[in-house]
């Protein structure tokens, strides 16, 4: 009876040994994809923020571009205004 009892607690020291393992294995697996997924989304983050700042420098020369055209157009209203007044 006492062997009964003696590999009756070896077999729950492994299975306790066992869910520990697993745990531990579960833990480093569920670490290893979260880290994985973050750096998939700090990758992503830099792809937008690089988007963004292109997109920024495209509409900084729009503006300039409309700004130079604006200005054009206005000086020459104003200069046809000027002859117009003139004759």
């Amino acid at each position: 009876m006492s062997k009964k009892k003696m590999n009756s607690r070896s077999l729950e020291s492994v299975a306790q040994e066992l869910k520990e393992k697993r745990k531990s294995w579960t833990t480093s697996v569920v670490t290893s994809s979260i880290s994985s997924r973050l750096q998939c989304i700090q990758q992503e983050a830099t792809v937008i923020s690089s988007c963004e700042e292109k997109r920024k420098e495209r509409s900084d020369v729009v503006q300039e571009d409309l700004s130079a055209e604006s200005y054009s157009a206005t000086s020459s209203w104003r200069l046809q205004n000027d002859i117009v007044c003139i004759s």
